[in-house]
């Protein structure tokens, strides 16, 4: 299920932001800016797809058990807003909240 949400979401990404430009991606209103929630998403999909990895060698070693109970589902939920840990902030970001 999240699969295929998740492949028609990019689908849909792809073709609402192909048609922008670089001012469009800068263009700060409130909070981050398109470039920015886009590189947020980058990424966070590669240090996911990094646990994803490395969860899949542990079970294939069959050192740990999958936690079948463990729910997902709360990252679907955009009713509420979560600080990104810095390492997932756009370069930006993460360079401010250094300094």
């Amino acid at each position: 299920m999240y699969y295929e949400q998740t492949k028609q979401i990019r689908q849909d990404l792809l073709h609402n932001i192909e048609k922008l430009n670089e001012q469009d991606l800068i263009k700060k209103l409130d909070g981050w800016t398109i470039g920015e929630i886009l590189e947020h998403l980058y990424l966070t999909e590669r240090k996911f797809v990094g646990i994803i990895k490395e969860a899949v060698a542990i079970q294939m070693n069959q050192k740990e058990k999958a936690n079948p109970d463990f729910d997902l589902s709360f990252l679907m939920d955009r009713t509420r807003k979560i600080s990104a840990p810095n390492d997932i902030c756009p370069t930006v970001i993460r360079m401010a909240k250094m300094n």
